[in-house]
């Protein structure tokens, strides 16, 4: 049970921040306040960096309320588990952080055709990412693939220090690896799409 609502907790934190901040930016395009942000001095590092703080902020409040109904319903204590959950919540949230970068770059190439992928895409990660059982238990191609993902890392982690087995350095030098890769990779990708849409014009056309 531990485990379970361990899971549950650290997946709702991954996919809230992933889900926030790719709809920050869209929320900005229905409300057609696109040009008006850019239009002024706002450089693209600031307006990124206010929407991954209130992402941030707004994660913190979930993860507390989250731990807060699992202790009133089930007597799970996660507090004192996170000294040992959070190397691995750090990467839940660079991972869910270079998605989210990814998904808004998307969303200024194509604009909200592709919106569904804000609240989708995290839901495409959960077979490799492991959250309720252990990697062992896939078949061994797509055993493969989940080792790929800093998620299937943190929460293979997280399942041995709830079985008292401690702190895994291995899965969480694993995932922060592989967010290096991830992150790197959405920042270029992002940083292309942007000048890309700035020099066709698109940012005035958004809709």
């Amino acid at each position: 049970i531990s485990v379970m609502l361990g899971a549950a907790i650290l997946w709702t934190m991954f996919y809230s921040f992933q889900r926030d901040m790719a709809v920050a930016f869209i929320d900005d395009l229905w409300c057609r306040n696109l040009i008006n942000l850019f239009s002024t001095p706002l450089m693209l590092s600031e307006y990124m960096a206010g929407i991954i703080v209130v992402c941030i902020l707004k994660v913190m409040v979930g993860l507390g309320a989250a731990s807060a109904i699992a202790w009133a319903a089930w007597s799970f204590n996660v507090l004192p588990w996170l000294p040992k959950f959070i190397p691995y919540i750090a990467n839940l949230l660079f991972f869910s952080l270079a998605i989210g970068i990814a998904i808004t770059g998307m969303v200024f190439r194509y604009s909200t055709k592709v919106q569904a992928l804000a609240w989708g895409f995290a839901g495409l990660l959960m077979p490799v990412s492991c959250i309720f059982y252990p990697v062992s238990s896939l078949p061994k191609w797509l055993q493969d693939i989940a080792w790929m993902m800093p998620t299937a890392h943190s929460f293979e982690g997280m399942r041995q220090a709830l079985a008292g087995k401690g702190f895994s350095a291995v899965h969480f030098w694993w995932g922060a690896g592989l967010n290096a890769v991830y992150f790197t990779a959405a920042i270029l990708f992002f940083g292309w799409i942007f000048e890309k849409a700035r020099s066709r014009g698109l940012l005035v056309k958004q809709e």
